[in-house]
């Protein structure tokens, strides 16, 4: 697939004046909604190894990166099948240098912290010549130090604290409604209660699916809970 973008310009038209084609969402203004999309850029720093993973059924194949721009915000973008295969190799023998990529109509998932994944429909453009690209090249030159110290000595694609969004009022559900949700109680409330004892109790719950479902009718998975 081959993305084309037309501008009229001027032999008088600077390069930093040339028109801006892409739509890119920083990674802070993210939606952190289960399905939604969005066009990012973001600077490679870390790749995991390769996976295979079992999924809905199916042995899917993958590889984790942990992409970074301008808010110092690193999120995991995962390369699925073909994308891992063919955009991933250019990737991989880019990264001595940490290439930029843009993701585009990657999926954005909220499993445990927000992260993105690709999808049939995504385009993933390795070292872009674009103006974008150019610009988050030259901020990297000059925050390289900082990223590396990040990424390996902080490992901040594993900190919670960094990785999860906001939360945003209208999201927060007591737990004792959560629990009534599910038709099942288990004590849940009051096992939560016992073990707080006066300190703040922060947990993720994501709808739950046939395939994580922790019990046989439950509705909700509390996926990750920190003590505050």
């Amino acid at each position: 697939m081959v993305y084309c973008f037309l501008a009229g310009v001027s032999q008088k038209t600077s390069s930093e004046y040339f028109p801006r084609p892409l739509s890119l969402t920083e990674f802070l203004l993210a939606q952190p909604r289960q399905s939604s999309s969005s066009d990012v850029m973001g600077i490679v720093v870390h790749a995991f190894p390769a996976r295979d993973v079992y999924m809905e059924g199916t042995m899917r194949h993958g590889r984790d990166y942990v992409i970074v721009d301008h808010s110092k915000l690193p999120i995991l973008l995962t390369l699925w099948e073909d994308f891992e295969s063919i955009e991933g190799c250019v990737i991989d023998e880019a990264m001595p240098t940490m290439p930029i990529i843009i993701a585009m109509r990657v999926r954005v998932l909220t499993e445990n912290y927000i992260s993105l994944s690709t999808q049939p429909s995504s385009v993933i453009l390795v070292a872009p010549d674009v103006l974008e690209a150019r610009e988050l090249d030259c901020w990297c030159e000059r925050n390289v130090s900082e990223l590396v110290h990040m990424i390996f000595d902080n490992k901040s694609y594993a900190d919670p604290a960094i990785l999860l969004p906001p939360v945003r009022a209208p999201t927060l559900t007591a737990i004792s409604s959560v629990a009534s949700f599910t038709r099942f109680f288990f004590g849940l409330y009051r096992q939560v209660r016992r073990r707080l004892e006066r300190k703040n109790l922060l947990c993720y719950i994501k709808h739950s699916s046939d395939v994580i479902r922790s019990t046989a009718i439950a509705k909700f998975t509390v996926v990750t809970c920190y003590l505050c």
